[in-house]
């Protein structure tokens, strides 16, 4: 097999074999499962970074609010938590490079501080790349429900990235 390094922002290797699973036009790319433990590390370092970053509220009122938080400009997560019958409901987004990676909806009941709901949403390469319930199964991929929520983030994303910006 022969390779060939292409430098550009990273170091690549391409492959002439293209029976492998994870080769995407000759240049190798990881597995979900390599992608998701990834993504995992970054979310690790925005939230260990998360004092050294601007936060800025962009919405606030009795039952709801929404935290930005931005490293030069640059948007790193976005905090939505509100409050509706007894339940607090918060959802963050992280970005990585401008893009989407991670987001996590998490419902606590506030009478009992029960866990409700927590989903975790992992995005790579402008695709969803898994999406595991509260009960730790992953939605199917082939799914209606896994297309719809992959739009959906998209756009979310999209929306949220405008709003730091102004």
């Amino acid at each position: 097999m022969a390779t060939i390094l292409l430098f550009t922002k990273g170091v690549y290797s391409q492959i002439t074999n293209y029976s492998h699973k994870n080769v995407l036009d000759g240049l190798y790319v990881k597995s979900n499962e390599e992608q998701i433990v990834a993504i995992d590390t970054m979310v690790q370092e925005i939230k260990t970074n998360l004092n050294n970053y601007t936060k800025s509220k962009a919405f606030k009122d009795s039952t709801s609010s929404s935290d930005f938080f931005l490293q030069e400009n640059e948007l790193k997560l976005v905090i939505l938590k509100t409050n509706n019958d007894n339940i607090e409901k918060r959802v963050s987004w992280y970005f990585a490079d401008r893009r989407l990676i991670f987001a996590e909806q998490i419902w606590i009941d506030n009478k009992t501080n029960a866990l409700v709901d927590h989903e975790e949403f992992y995005q790579g390469m402008g695709r969803l790349l898994a999406w595991i319930k509260t009960d730790k199964t992953k939605e199917d991929p082939t799914s209606k429900d896994f297309k719809y929520i992959q739009d959906g983030l998209l756009t979310q994303a999209d929306i949220l990235i405008a709003e730091s910006k102004k």
